[in-house]
């Protein structure tokens, strides 16, 4: 997302079609919607878990500014907007802002399709063999 402009909605929130879970220090989320998973960091996770409420860009923008990291944290946002895991919120919506440490940013450390991952992970558990269908 380097290089192009977006522009973010005023308030944001996460998809309601998201499943989110803690695994060691990743957080994955799987879009239910798109049939993707996705690896985040622990600041990620937790800027996922802040946005299930919606923040208000602004002050999203002004924690991150504090320490430097507003344009990583902005092209961290707009990558998840376009991948439609983030989503205008409506006026109203919105919990506290998420503090943004110095050199801890929110990032996107993997994704996957559902059907790879699943049949990389127990080929012999997919849908299709007879032994599942007993």
């Amino acid at each position: 997302m380097r290089g192009e402009t977006v522009v973010l909605p005023p308030i944001l929130r996460r998809a309601t079609h998201l499943a989110q879970r803690q695994v060691g220090e990743e957080t994955v989320v799987l879009d239910l919607r798109e049939s993707r998973i996705y690896g985040f960091n622990p600041e990620g996770g937790e800027l996922l878990l802040a946005l299930k409420e919606g923040a208000e860009t602004a002050a999203l923008r002004a924690a991150a500014r504090q320490t430097g990291e507003e344009t990583a944290l902005c092209d961290f946002l707009a990558e998840l907007v376009a991948l439609g895991l983030v989503v205008a919120a409506e006026e109203g919506a919105g919990g506290e802002a998420f503090p943004v440490r110095s050199g801890n940013v929110p990032r996107l450390l993997w994704r996957e399709e559902v059907a790879r991952a699943t049949n990389q992970i127990s080929p012999s558990q997919h849908l299709g063999n007879p032994q599942c269908l007993r």
